[in-house]
């Protein structure tokens, strides 16, 4: 898994769930985990930051997991980027997509705090990069998913933004039989490797430094394959493939026990981040203040009636009573000492 922070925070908040849900809600393989998409829109557009939302994704090498694993996996990530905000201040829309042949857990955060309505940015790219970083070395190691850092990852081809899915196919085949042909000892070299791809239909154009370059007969399309196999200074051997194999092995171990030792790290960053929000932790009294002008400055955009979480926001705390009298009023302080020692139940008196 990989926490991917995208550099879209000046498109409106349509421009956001069309992304993500597609026109009218219609993309293929795109499903609402949690949140509300017309709210999470609602918010953003009505927002005058320079700054308006954070999006990104935690992107899996797995095709699918278990709804269940998906829910910890969230939650988990929404309370250690809250730091010391309550859930009511910040608002998430999760989305799911799967039709990369891989699942991505897709977020939106707008950057306000929606009691205080503050402006409030929870990503910063130079402070958080090791936050990103620990918080993906934890759920990785404790969750047992693929991370990047594992050795066996250097041989995998990489596949472009923008390419289809019968360019995926072509790539996944060619990469299977490339390995096969390395392991067997029939391709020794980089030019031995191009010579064995031109079988497949395919005109080399041009060797990069961490690629190669072919030219499609099928669609005369220029396909580019990614990866450390394909790369000026990978070794062709079997061995150097069993290598590989033994340390990816020897990471998967370490990486298991390694789980608590992540932990600590992620919640001395997860620290660091409360200190660094303390200025919107206010008291509970001065937060009922301000809930009246939060209420007239979202009341134009969407009705807060329709959004249960906002009623417990909205409850006045009740008046506290006033006391029957003061003691300091009383300058004697006999009188004083009489009114404090007078029994509660006394109801008359004699003279």
């Amino acid at each position: 898994m990989i926490l991917k922070i995208f550099k879209t925070s000046q498109r409106s908040g349509r421009d956001c769930i069309n992304y993500l849900l597609g026109v009218d809600f219609k993309r293929k393989d795109a499903s609402i985990i949690t949140g509300s998409p017309i709210l999470t829109c609602n918010i953003i557009d009505s927002l005058k930051f320079k700054k308006r939302y954070i999006s990104g994704c935690l992107a899996f090498t797995e095709k699918d997991l278990e709804h269940d694993l998906q829910l910890e996996i969230i939650n988990l990530f929404m309370d250690v980027v809250r730091g010391n905000l309550l859930p009511h201040q910040i608002n998430f829309l999760w989305v799911r997509h799967k039709d990369k042949q891989n699942l991505e857990l897709n977020f939106v955060i707008p950057c306000v705090d929606l009691v205080t309505l503050r402006s409030i940015d929870l990503f910063l790219p130079d402070l958080d990069r090791d936050f990103c970083r620990r918080f993906c070395d934890y759920v990785n190691a404790k969750y047992n998913l693929n991370s990047p850092k594992d050795p066996i990852n250097n041989g995998v081809i990489y596949f472009g933004r923008y390419d289809s899915g019968r360019d995926i196919e072509v790539k996944k085949y060619l990469h299977i039989e490339v390995g096969k042909n390395i392991f067997n000892g029939r391709i020794t070299s980089r030019e031995g490797l191009i010579k064995f791809l031109e079988n497949y239909q395919l005109t080399f154009q041009k060797a990069y430094k961490k690629s190669l370059a072919f030219k499609n007969h099928d669609d005369n399309k220029v396909l580019f394959l990614r990866g450390a196999i394909y790369s000026e200074d990978f070794v062709f051997s079997n061995e150097s493939l069993l290598e590989v194999d033994k340390k990816s092995m020897n990471f998967k171990n370490e990486n298991t026990n390694n789980v608590d030792e992540y932990y600590q790290d992620l919640m001395r960053l997860v620290n660091f981040r409360k200190k660094r929000y303390q200025r919107f932790d206010l008291s509970l009294n001065y937060r009922y203040k301000i809930i009246e002008d939060a209420k007239l400055c979202f009341a134009d955009t969407f009705n807060t009636d329709d959004f249960d979480f906002l009623d417990d926001l909205f409850i006045k705390p009740e008046p506290e009573p006033e006391p029957i009298c003061d003691l300091n009023d009383y300058p004697n302080e006999a009188t004083r000492d009489s009114i404090d020692t007078m029994p509660d139940d006394t109801n008359e008196f004699s003279l």
